[in-house]
């Protein structure tokens, strides 16, 4: 058994292996979209029926990254230190991966068309502007980029859509630590029932305005939206002290889902099985000794994609375990590079900028 509130203590957990782990499955579902006609179908969707690897993979960033970014918060509750650790964190590595792919990556596999056409196409630009704002969510599709693939409605880098969610997210927890939510139970209760009621609001009457629009989108392939894991790990890091973790309950959880699985409760036993299992393996002690040394899961995410779409163009009849093989030691040094001189810098400039305020004595 063990403590949530223990658990999210520094070096009491395993957060940084379990988003590498999460970031390594989109590389692994990924491949199945990539090679349809040699691969099959993904192993967790035709056990689940439901979720396939990439999908739970985004539900444990999202879940993790609620308890660890309202843990941010009460460390350091000002609302520019937090604005900047969190820019930092996501915007500097997503610009070079933009910057890359903009101006190296997709006018070279524009088959079609010469370096500057390539380099002139309007639809580039615009998704080179919308995935710089974090703020649009959706998915901007290029013409003439990554022609080949067994697709046709191609993006420079599919998986950005979520950097937008996530960040407001983030503001979701700013507006909630102004308010003084976390200290005051009423107001926590107010705040989480107007972010749950906003998520439904938006999930059966999609607004027009796109910047709301994703708040609450089903994106296709997800029985869920991905900020319903987001809402659940700010509530339980809300209520730490007071949640046990076993793991008696993840066989009786896992088979009944299983049992369930082509029923609605199924899809719901399945959401609260997963995010079981996350706690549980956060907590777990045995895996402490494989947590990396840098902190590798966002380049991995960032760079898998792209790097699999020029494979897949290169060799679109390859058989999905051996592109795993080709992908993934290139994305692994991708993101190695991205951490060493790109993400780490950042953070460590943004610490320097605003240090976190030391507690006192008593």
């Amino acid at each position: 058994m063990y403590r949530l509130d223990d658990v999210l203590l520094t070096g009491r957990n395993n957060f940084d292996l379990l988003r590498l782990c999460a970031a390594l499955m989109v590389v692994v579902g990924h491949s199945y979209f990539f090679y349809p006609s040699t691969s099959g179908w993904d192993p967790l969707l035709i056990l689940t029926h439901h979720e396939s690897t990439g999908s739970l993979a985004v539900f444990t960033f999202f879940l993790i990254s609620g308890m660890l970014v309202s843990a941010s918060w009460e460390r350091d509750p000002r609302v520019l230190p937090f604005l900047g650790h969190r820019v930092m964190r996501l915007w500097p590595a997503l610009l070079v991966n933009a910057l890359l792919l903009t101006f190296l990556i997709v006018p070279l596999w524009s088959t079609d068309l010469s370096y500057g056409q390539a380099l002139r196409n309007p639809a580039l630009w615009h998704w080179f502007r919308h995935t710089l704002t974090l703020w649009s969510g959706g998915v901007i599709l290029v013409p003439h980029a990554f022609l080949g693939l067994p697709f046709k409605e191609v993006s420079p880098n599919a998986v950005v859509w979520t950097l937008s969610l996530e960040f407001k997210a983030y503001l979701l927890v700013l507006a909630m630590g102004w308010s003084l939510a976390f200290t005051h139970t009423w107001r926590f209760i107010l705040a989480m029932s107007l972010a749950f009621l906003a998520l439904w609001w938006t999930f059966y009457h999609p607004p027009a305005l796109a910047v709301l629009a994703d708040w609450g989108r089903l994106v296709p392939g997800y029985t869920a939206p991905p900020v319903l894991f987001f809402l659940f790990g700010v509530l339980l890091y809300r209520y730490r002290s007071r949640v046990l973790i076993y793991a008696w309950p993840l066989p009786f959880c896992a088979l009944a889902t299983y049992l369930a699985r082509d029923t609605r409760c199924g899809e719901a036993l399945l959401l609260v099985t997963w995010a079981w299992l996350i706690l549980w393996l956060a907590a777990w002690p045995r895996l402490r000794v494989w947590i990396p040394a840098q902190d590798r899961s966002y380049g991995v995410y960032l760079y898998a994609f792209p790097v699999q779409q020029m494979l897949a163009c290169l060799t679109p009849h390859l058989n999905h375990w051996l592109s795993l093989f080709l992908v993934l030691p290139t994305t692994w040094a991708l993101a190695g590079w991205s951490w060493r001189f790109v993400e780490h810098p950042a953070l460590l400039w943004v610490r320097r900028i605003y240090p976190r305020p030391r507690l006192s004595g008593a």
